[in-house]
């Protein structure tokens, strides 16, 4: 984090952005010339830019600044008043405007050092040093153990309509085009073949989770990637991006999001295929879902595993296991499927996502489902 003149900033920025941080700067401190920034390296599918910014020359509280168009922090504006009696970390600043982008302030809670502050993405950490494991899986342990705590407990059960409640994970069904490439001309039958595997097409296959059940809803993110979790100095994580929160919703979405980010986009793509997808086979069996102890297996019984499929397997059973015990119900392990199959089809919309193991997933997953409630 580096200390800047306000003024040498407005080379950095987009007028209507460097308007936004000086409008913030009035906020939080008027006598403020010089503001200590840190700027994201990340540019997510909205354009939001996010910078971490600390209008003080020395010490002072930061503040996660999230500048995107007018409407999406409206947006986010109102979800953080809905939730933010479950998440502390949803307290924010009145929005600011500037042309045709606003920009909303997060107080960067807990961490008021007073020499130097770097943050980091909970990204930045994952599938990097064999030496992380343990200390990765105590942040993500903070966060759905403490971070989420208060929403848990207000969550019920009741009915819902997959269909509703998921309609913008489909993304517009935007990933309709790519699974037609993936496929090429076998995209008219319903069932194709795939990786050596002969799977339900997923073009015909998605029309047919629409229903209504009844399981737990309560507060969510809703939004919640890698990349959305902040790490203070002492790697305590914070959430951003609220866009998506809601004071009512499938309790389930914020474990299957992350899983789907672990497996699908941040699992380094150079990995054995024929491995990763023997991986993919295993954790798509309904048995892994209900039992994720059993996950260990998949370690135990491999002729040859690498260490990066190792820390997915670490992750994935750690936020099962505590989504079945968060979820409380029976039906657990065919609405975990259900969410992961609208999720990741939507998902695959994106470039950064594995095209090809991900509609073997959802092939599989639909097997899956088919067999066990038939």
């Amino acid at each position: 984090m580096s200390t800047i003149p306000l003024t040498l900033l407005f080379n950095q920025l987009k007028k209507e952005e460097f308007d936004l941080l000086r409008q913030f700067r009035d906020f939080y401190d008027q006598e403020v010339r010089k503001v200590q920034v840190q700027f994201f390296p990340r540019y997510g599918a909205s354009g939001a830019k996010v910078i971490l910014a600390r209008f003080a020359e020395h010490g002072g509280v930061p503040y996660i600044i999230k500048m995107a168009n007018k409407n999406d922090i409206n947006r986010e504006w109102n979800a953080c008043s809905d939730v933010k009696s479950y998440f502390n970390d949803a307290q924010v600043a009145p929005p600011k405007y500037s042309g045709d982008i606003g920009a909303i302030s997060y107080t960067f809670h807990g961490s008021t050092d007073t020499t130097e502050f770097n943050s980091t993405e909970l990204n930045d950490l994952l599938f990097k040093d064999k030496n992380n494991i343990e200390a990765n899986l105590k942040i993500l342990k903070n966060l759905y153990e403490t971070n989420f705590d208060t929403a848990y407990q207000s969550a019920n059960r009741s009915k819902f309509s997959w269909c509703s409640e998921y309609e913008w994970y489909l993304r517009e069904r935007g990933a309709d085009e790519m699974i037609e490439i993936a496929i090429g001309s076998q995209k008219d039958k319903e069932k194709v073949s795939l990786l050596g595997f002969e799977i339900l097409n997923p073009l015909f296959y998605i029309d047919q989770l629409d229903a209504v059940d009844e399981g737990l809803l309560g507060p969510i993110h809703g939004d919640l990637y890698a990349s959305n979790i902040v790490l203070d100095r002492n790697k305590y994580p914070r959430l951003i991006d609220f866009c998506w929160s809601k004071k009512r919703g499938h309790l389930l979405k914020d474990f299957v999001l992350m899983e789907c980010s672990l497996r699908f986009m941040l699992l380094p793509k150079y990995l054995c295929l024929d491995s990763i997808i023997e991986i993919d086979k295993r954790l798509n069996q309904c048995i892994t879902f209900d039992k994720p102890e059993l996950i260990d297996n998949i370690i135990k019984n491999s002729k040859s595993i690498s260490f990066f499929e190792y820390e997915l397997l670490q992750y994935v059973k750690y936020l099962r296991t505590i989504a079945k015990k968060t979820y409380k119900d029976l039906n657990f392990p065919i609405h975990y499927m259900k969410a992961m199959y609208i999720i990741l089809y939507g998902l695959l919309k994106f470039h950064t996502y594995s095209i090809h193991r991900g509609i073997l997933t959802l092939g599989l997953l639909s097997d899956e489902i088919y067999r066990n409630t038939k």
